[in-house]
């Protein structure tokens, strides 16, 4: 025996994994390979996950999935992660009644609005607002650069008085939009816990953040919708008798679109199901 065919007999040959459930021992990189290889079915990258050489790596590979333990335990977990017909048909059926609307959460939020306004109300307004402001620097008694700044904000204050004053003369019914109580207003909002439960589920194909905001990508539910037609027998490779009447069935649903089916499908189900 030359030293790479013993280098990989002393992989081979290792001590098993003490906390091994299974009747039949494994070592820890069986146990490892078991798992990797059920992930992708590639045996040399799963022989180097695991622990052993990568010179050896499809050698290893070969080996182990020669050994009846390792091939039954592969056969076992493959068994155990395999899904349920059940499960594969209820999937399709989400995917088929899938919509984007049930993602949205229709919530109230306050919306600014704008009013008209007589100038006079607003030069009033702006009049008692320089009175507050000069009572207000006297009692804090403002001095040096704040009296300063505070004095410039009241020069500003007069001087859009005296402009609407001189518009009023020339228009007396002028009107000016100014801010408004705010409106309860429902808005729909994307609901980001519920939408990636859905994609972890299944039943939404991709969740993408971009810069524009989240884009949400739908499987086709015209083809789960085929899949679902399929389980449920309504493809007819062949000519069906029907007991009842006396009648072939034979219908192609391949080139109908996903409220063709539906309406097919449930006028069979009441005829003849």
């Amino acid at each position: 025996m030359n030293s790479d065919e013993q280098e990989l007999e002393d992989e081979l040959a290792e001590t098993p994994n003490p906390d091994e459930q299974s009747p039949t021992k494994f070592t820890v990189k069986e146990s490892r390979f078991i798992e990797e290889f059920c992930s992708d079915f590639n045996g040399s990258r799963s022989a180097k996950e695991a622990g052993y050489s990568e010179k050896n790596s499809r050698r290893i590979a070969y080996q182990l999935l020669k050994k009846p333990h390792i091939k039954k335990a592969i056969k076992a977990r493959l068994e155990e992660l395999s899904m349920p017909a059940e499960e594969a048909t209820m999937r399709m059926t989400n995917i088929a009644r899938a919509n984007l609307n049930e993602y949205y959460d229709i919530i109230e939020v306050d919306e600014l609005t704008q009013i008209e306004k007589p100038l006079i109300e607003i030069i009033y307004e702006l009049e008692e607002e320089v009175k507050f402001e000069q009572e207000f620097a006297e009692r804090a008694g403002f001095t040096g650069k704040t009296l300063t700044s505070h004095q410039k904000q009241q020069e500003a204050r007069k001087l859009k008085i005296l402009r609407m004053q001189m518009e009023l003369e020339r228009d007396p019914l002028a009107k000016r939009l100014v801010s408004g109580p705010p409106v309860k207003k429902e808005v729909a909002e994307l609901n980001l816990v519920r939408l990636v439960k859905a994609k972890e589920k299944g039943s939404i194909k991709s969740v993408t953040p971009t810069q524009f905001g989240t884009k949400v990508e739908l499987y086709a539910a015209d083809a789960a919708l085929r899949d679902i037609v399929k389980i449920h027998g309504l493809y007819a490779p062949e000519k069906v008798e029907s007991t009842n009447t006396n009648r072939n069935l034979n219908y192609d649903v391949s080139n109908l679109s996903e409220k063709e089916i539906q309406s097919l499908y449930q006028a069979l189900k009441k005829e003849y199901l």
